[in-house]
């Protein structure tokens, strides 16, 4: 009897472990931390509103945590992502070509970040960029026009 009270408290006493193990894990688990960096306003109706929106619409779509910082300049731009490195964000976006050289740097400092460039034309083991080919298109609207 005294061995079968032993094994029903070992057994509750796991179980209650295990239940403590899974919900501390779950309550610290944080939402990920998504920022951009944008070149210019938001309102320009342009270029930046389109990176702002995409990162609008994920924080919609997605448990994310966001923040945006918006007409920076290249030589303000390893500040700020220095500034988001030390909040602890995991992904930073920045939403400019003229961008790529100095968030390599700072990527270089900082390998457990992961950094994007939209336009990008350098990336890293921590940095993955995207490009589109537009231009084609526009060369070829280009000769259209030219025709006519």
């Amino acid at each position: 009897m005294k061995m079968k009270k032993s094994k029903v408290f070992l057994r509750v006493f796991v179980l209650a472990f295990a239940i403590l193990m899974i919900f501390s894990t779950l309550a610290m688990t944080a939402p990920l931390k998504i920022a951009i960096i944008l070149p210019h306003a938001i309102t320009s109706e342009g270029w930046t509103k389109s990176g702002f929106d995409g990162l609008m619409k994920a924080k919609e779509d997605f448990d994310i945590e966001t923040s945006y910082q918006e007409n920076v300049s290249e030589g303000e731009l390893k500040g700020a992502l220095r500034g988001y490195i030390a909040e602890g964000y995991d992904l930073i976006i920045v939403h400019e070509m003229g961008y790529n050289d100095p968030t390599l740097e700072v990527a270089e400092e900082s390998p457990d970040t992961m950094f994007a460039i939209t336009y990008g034309f350098k990336a890293a083991d921590n940095v993955a960029v995207t490009s589109g080919t537009n231009w084609q298109a526009n060369s070829l609207a280009g000769a259209v026009a030219g025709l006519m």
